[in-house]
């Protein structure tokens, strides 16, 4: 009997939160807590105090039309390549050393 009690209380060390129950899922109700109290502090956060300045709103402005650029400039790199592939046809036009194998 005493090989027994050992085993459960090896079993009972090993896991901090109590001896686990075989069939059921392992279930911990402080994370359930903890994620509740985290989902009601985003929820209702607490008052900030602060404002966007206007230098802030030019650099939001700056960064859309930077993006905006930079995609215009890769579809101009890169439109012979996208129209051969809508057209379907090869990128290296008729001199193509694949047509001919």
């Amino acid at each position: 009997m005493a090989g027994a009690t050992s085993r459960m209380s090896d079993r009972v060390a090993a896991n901090p939160f109590g001896p686990s129950r075989p069939g059921r899922p392992f279930f911990r109700p402080h994370l359930l807590w903890c994620a509740l109290l985290g989902f009601g502090w985003l929820l209702f956060p607490p008052p900030t105090y602060a404002y966007i300045d206007p230098g802030t709103g030019s650099y939001l402005v700056q960064v859309v039309i930077a993006g905006l650029l930079g995609v215009l400039v890769s579809l101009k790199i890169y439109w012979a390549r996208i129209k051969t592939f809508l057209r379907g046809r090869s990128p290296f036009g008729r001199n193509d050393p694949a047509e001919h194998e």
